[in-house]
């Protein structure tokens, strides 16, 4: 479990970083988190991703964060892979907003993606494709606002009893 200010994570050819990118992730050390069955991270502004290349944890990947932005990704594709995906906004926090324009596609790959608390924006990319062979569930209230396009593919997508949830 992870928590700062700003997380940035440096994939392939990240490029430079924005000004203020809080806790890096990159090279061993993101490949040492990564080795975790349960990995979380919660940011308190935005989860910046920078290059192309993939994120994963053995069995869930927590991703708790008002914003995931991309950068310097050249249209290629970034991907969160996980067996359980969730998503959340559970530090109930504004996102700091877009600063760059749309390229390239984040993939969510999971059995099972969650959402949660509060909404989380995904900005910075030409698509959203989320993958998910087990459903989408929606608990409590919140949801995903995606900057540009959305593609779910998944048998399912339901909300737990009293959930609130919007994909917009």
């Amino acid at each position: 479990s992870l928590d700062a200010g700003r997380i940035s994570i440096q994939l392939d050819t990240p490029g430079a970083l924005q000004p203020d990118p809080g806790l890096v992730l990159g090279g061993p050390l993101l490949g040492s988190v990564q080795s975790a069955d349960l990995l979380s991270l919660l940011s308190y502004s935005s989860i910046d991703l920078y290059g192309t290349g993939g994120v994963g944890a053995g069995q869930l990947l927590a991703l708790h964060t008002a914003e995931i932005r991309g950068f310097n990704n050249g249209g290629g594709i970034v991907t969160f892979a996980a067996p359980a995906i969730s998503l959340d906004n559970s530090p109930g926090r504004p996102s700091p907003g877009p600063v760059a324009g749309l390229r390239g596609t984040l993939a969510f790959g999971a059995d099972t993606v969650t959402t949660g608390a509060n909404q989380v924006n995904i900005d910075q990319f030409s698509t959203v494709a989320m993958n998910a062979s087990g459903g989408i569930l929606g608990q409590g209230a919140g949801g995903l606002a995606v900057q540009g396009d959305f593609t779910a593919a998944a048998p399912l997508i339901t909300g737990a009893k009293g959930a609130t949830q919007s994909i917009i």
